[in-house]
């Protein structure tokens, strides 16, 4: 079974302008702010450029053949949060429903050496997005030059299906929740109905 995986912030802005420094001009960080709400909450900015917002991460472990769910969890936001949430859903998956994963489809937030070696110490096939100035970051033709590994890339952006639903139609986009733990709850709650509603249109009428 073929598997994907990535990320979502939920955003929970607290006390914070919109280009991440106050009032004073003075930046802000996770060592020099605090939420006075969300104690769990930390500053995270989704690229370069972009404000830093008080937020969570989520991350989602999908099944290729019908873009569902099976693993979701709310993580401190972060930027090796991901990697360290893949590999704990994958943990998940053999520990708790006793299913080895063969194949791991993610982007390029993934390509680096160390979580690629830990992936193949697993017997997991690295389906990882190519960064291109990262040739030689444990991913080469023994793996891109299977026609699987391109069918994984094109599989995998089905996730992004479960996050818009999450975001929008699920209400996680500025989640209403204090603390990892409810914010959690809710992430899964609301990919399970996703799941029934994803469940729906795949049976023929």
């Amino acid at each position: 079974m073929s598997q994907a995986l990535t990320r979502l912030r939920l955003a929970r802005i607290v006390n914070q302008d919109e280009d991440g420094s106050n009032f004073h001009g003075q930046s802000r960080s996770n060592d020099t702010h605090r939420s006075r709400t969300d104690r769990e909450a930390r500053l995270f900015r989704k690229g370069n450029g972009k404000e830093a917002k008080l937020s969570y991460s989520m991350h989602v472990l999908m099944e290729n053949r019908h873009g569902l769910v099976v693993g979701a969890c709310v993580e401190r936001a972060g930027t090796k949060i991901e990697r360290e949430a893949a590999l704990k859903l994958l943990d998940e998956q053999k520990e708790e429903r006793g299913i080895e994963v063969d194949t791991l489809g993610a982007d390029k937030a993934y390509h680096c050496q160390e979580f690629i070696s830990e992936l193949r110490r697993r017997r997991i096939r690295p389906h990882i997005a190519c960064i291109d100035c990262r040739e030689l970051a444990g991913l080469d033709r023994r793996t891109t030059r299977h026609d699987s590994y391109w069918l994984s890339q094109i599989k995998r952006k089905l996730v992004e299906q479960i996050f818009g639903w999450v975001k929008t139609v699920g209400g996680l986009r500025k989640t209403r929740f204090i603390g990892r733990q409810k914010t959690e709850l809710a992430a899964q709650f609301s990919c399970a109905t996703y799941n029934l509603l994803r469940i729906a249109k795949l049976v023929p009428s």
